[in-house]
């Protein structure tokens, strides 16, 4: 993401522009995996900004408030991302997000809808995110 890129985004949800905002958005939207907080923190540390895990740690909860970005947690572990629309696929070797297809998330859908009938339980909300091994990863 672009500075000016950031800076309307962070303008349209009506929340300041703060150099660590700008910061923790630039690094999480140029990694092709989710960061953990420690990860954030070294590389904004790389770029001189230099906020304590509280301040991190209360940003990326503003952030994904705001729907800017999302968090997963694996193994105990908070990881977070830039929001993107629609479902997607987290590697839990190498950490990459992968989109998943329209066809994939019409299927999981399909899914959800097959569970619901068999179950008489009704979904009132449903978020795909799909935690596995990638092609890569699993041979």
């Amino acid at each position: 993401m672009k500075v000016t890129e950031i800076n309307n985004l962070l303008k349209g949800k009506g929340l300041k522009i703060t150099k660590v905002r700008k910061g923790l958005l630039s690094e999480i939207s140029k990694s092709p995996k989710a960061l953990d907080i420690g990860q954030i923190q070294k590389k904004l540390s790389k770029k001189n900004i230099t906020p304590n895990l509280s301040t991190i740690y209360r940003e990326t909860q503003t952030l994904e408030k705001n729907n800017i970005i999302a968090s997963c947690e694996i193994f105990g572990k908070k990881e977070y991302r830039v929001k993107v629309k629609g479902e997607v696929a987290h590697c839990l070797s190498c950490n990459k997000i992968t989109p998943l297809s329209p066809s994939t998330t019409k299927k999981i859908k399909n899914l959800d809808l097959q569970l619901n009938d068999a179950r008489s339980f009704s979904i009132f909300q449903e978020n795909s995110h799909l935690h596995g091994l990638c092609n890569k990863c699993s041979s």
